[in-house]
């Protein structure tokens, strides 16, 4: 009897399973790994096993895996890989990673699901910066950079928007008279970075007032971060006035001392509302805005520099009465510095202004001349000069009369 082969063909499917040990990991290098078994059942070749990765973690940014397509060896039940988390610095969500497997181009076993826990803390905030943060008054259009950095070790993963609101209502710096007036600004922090820039131009008013360095504020404002804003300062470029302003010599026309009253007000409009009640205000021809909340430059007969001090008071032929206010008039120019007074025509004042006052407007008036016309210095710096009041002593160019007043110039 001849023998005969038999083929006997197997009907045994493996029943293959997918799991993940464990299913949650830290992004401090936590890992997990990924088998995939037969249930006991063997091959007599060995087998591909490829894997799908999906989630809301990125392969390479969010975490590695050794390998995608497995080899089951000929004999052998399972057959493992690892996925591994990177650390980074982005404040985010957990993650997942969703692991399918597959053989001969069939899905086996449920898909697995491994998370990735974030342990970055929030940053702390957002903080401005300006580059260059002072400019000076006198030295034209500027570019300025403002930079917007993320406070801590740790970044946003998602881009964050920061508005900057050029000058505030409370600077000391004013926007359309000390700097020409500047739109918002929009900076963005892409995700993961650090920093982001935004530049604008910043154009100062070049004035002519001795003042004070003054402040801009740049404010960011960003949904739900705090962001600590930054200012510019604009260096004042002005000498200060050729000299302080002096008290007016202590001798009256009538050869008496006129000292300043001891009970002068604090301010031009306390003194100016003394004048007032002093000339029976109430009675002028003409009082608008006297003793109001107006500006004193909306006062009937003042007027007032760009400090706002009183430069002058036309109340000419306005029906003013009572003896000649001489104490309020002194205090007035001791807190101002008067360069115009008319009081004439007034019938029922009696007396006369202060021969002192009348000088010290003199000399107001020229040394304003003698500014804006570039004339002899020496004439408001006193050099070699005794009495700064007495005219006729002054350098060259003015003549006075025997009483001491300006006739000619």
């Amino acid at each position: 009897m001849t023998g005969d082969e038999i083929t006997i063909t197997d009907d045994d499917a493996a029943a293959f399973t997918v799991a993940v040990s464990p299913d949650t990991i830290t992004e401090a290098s936590g890992e997990s790994t990924v088998t995939v078994s037969t249930a006991n059942a063997t091959f007599p070749e060995d087998q591909t096993i490829t894997l799908a990765l999906s989630g809301t973690a990125t392969k390479g940014d969010d975490y590695t895996i050794e390998a995608e397509s497995l080899t089951l060896k000929a004999g052998e039940t399972s057959v493992s890989t690892k996925v591994t988390a990177v650390q980074d610095t982005l404040y985010e969500a957990d993650e997942t990673v969703v692991v399918t497997a597959s053989h001969d181009g069939e899905t086996v076993g449920s898909p697995q699901t491994i998370t990735i826990t974030d342990d970055d803390t929030a940053p702390t905030g957002i903080t401005l910066a300006a580059s260059p943060d002072s400019v000076a008054e006198d030295g034209g259009a500027k570019t300025v950079q403002v930079t917007a950095t993320v406070n801590g070790t740790t970044r946003y993963a998602e881009a964050k928007t920061v508005t900057v609101a050029v000058g505030a209502s409370g600077d000391t710096a004013t926007e359309g008279t000390d700097y020409s007036a500047v739109n918002d600004l929009t900076i963005t922090i892409n995700a993961g970075e650090q920093t982001g820039t935004a530049t604008f131009t910043l154009t100062p008013t070049d004035d002519s007032l001795d003042e004070e360095a003054e402040k801009i504020s740049l404010d960011g404002t960003s949904s739900g971060i705090t962001v600590t804003d930054a200012e510019i300062t604009i260096n004042d470029d002005d000498d200060p006035p050729p000299e302080d302003r002096q008290s007016p010599p202590d001798t009256g026309g009538d050869g008496e001392d006129s000292p300043l009253p001891d009970d002068c007000e604090d301010n031009d409009r306390e003194n100016l509302v003394s004048f007032y009640d002093a000339t029976d205000g109430d009675n002028w021809l003409e009082n608008t805005d006297w003793k109001s909340e107006e500006p004193l430059d909306q006062w009937h007969g003042v007027d007032t520099d760009e400090g706002g001090e009183i430069v002058s008071l036309r109340l000419a032929d306005n029906n003013l009465s009572g003896d000649m206010p001489t104490e309020e008039l002194l205090c007035l120019n001791e807190n101002t510095e008067l360069k115009e007074l008319a009081l004439w025509d007034n019938e029922d004042l009696s007396g006369e202004v202060p021969e002192e006052l009348i000088r010290a407007v003199e000399r107001a008036v020229l040394r304003d001349v003698a500014v804006a016309l570039n004339l002899n210095p020496r004439w408001f710096d006193d050099y070699e000069v005794a009495d700064p009041f007495d005219f006729s002593d002054w350098h060259g160019g003015v003549t006075t009369d025997e009483d001491g007043r300006v006739t000619e110039l």
